[in-house]
């Protein structure tokens, strides 16, 4: 079982931060790259983990040390709306893609995203989507699209979306990213949603949200999820789970997440 902690949850110092995630037991990472901006005022909006020289320098150090592994690189969003920021955003995945490489990590997330929702963007995500699987193959790297929230301007929310985008790109380095809180806001049987997408899923965002949607990326065992029946899908599967809960956790928070995940796989 692969648990990995997330620098959706960061503090400062980072140093620090890293430490007492090897201190409380985590050997597993995950970086991320840029957030997917939340809100429509601007669409280009997007707020950095902050990769500087400094954190960089630091992860190599654990890397090299053996004290961490790297499971993935979030690289955010790729936007479908424009051609100056299809291709920026086509850079951005590109550079997570050299930095997975570099660091180790064999996977690359990113998630579809577009403000215009009249507009299909199936040809333009099928096109870059293919060209980023092409180039993550030249660098031994796979791809995984993530799933949205319903409502939100990511483009793949069901099964059915994400399944089509793969079947269009037709590329074996290509699968999914499955955030369980997101497909909750679809689905809210998880286990249902995660079993039509199973033999696709490369790497698991673990998180808890309550039945009415009000409380999401919460600790598990906080909100509503029927966790037993999701994670028995994944049982002997080599599928890493990132635990990406609200950014405001700390890293005893995270401990108590990944404590309360082995305690059900335990009594699987």
């Amino acid at each position: 079982m692969i648990l990995a902690a997330s620098t959706h949850n960061v503090k400062e110092p980072f140093e620090v931060w890293l430490r007492d995630l090897v201190s409380l037991g985590f050997r597993y990472l995950d970086l991320e790259f840029f957030k997917v901006p939340e809100g429509a005022e601007d669409k280009g909006a997007q707020r950095p983990f902050g990769f500087g020289s400094k954190e960089l320098r630091v992860i190599k150090e654990f890397v090299e040390r053996d004290m961490m592994r790297v499971v993935g690189i979030e690289a955010g969003a790729l936007f479908l709306d424009g051609q100056r920021m299809m291709e920026e955003s086509e850079k951005r995945v590109r550079n997570a893609i050299n930095l997975a490489r570099e660091l180790g990590g064999p996977t690359v997330s990113f998630t579809p995203f577009s403000m215009n929702k009249r507009a299909s963007k199936m040809e333009e995500m099928v096109e870059l989507c293919t060209k980023l699987c092409e180039y993550g193959e030249d660098t031994g790297i796979k791809l995984a699209l993530e799933n949205g929230e319903r409502g939100s301007p990511k483009l793949l929310k069901s099964p059915g979306e994400l399944l089509t985008i793969i079947s269009k790109v037709n590329h074996k380095n290509l699968g999914v990213c499955l955030d369980l809180a997101a497909a909750a806001t679809y689905d809210f049987n998880v286990a249902r949603y995660a079993s039509k997408i199973l033999d696709h899923v490369l790497i698991l965002h673990v998180n808890d949200i309550t039945e009415d949607l009000r409380f999401k990326n919460i600790i598990v065992g906080l909100g509503d999820l029927d966790f037993p029946s999701i994670l028995k899908l994944f049982k002997g599967r080599d599928i890493p789970m990132v635990i990406e809960i609200f950014s405001g956790y700390g890293a005893i928070d995270l401990f108590l997440c990944k404590r309360q995940i082995e305690r059900i796989f335990r009594k699987l």
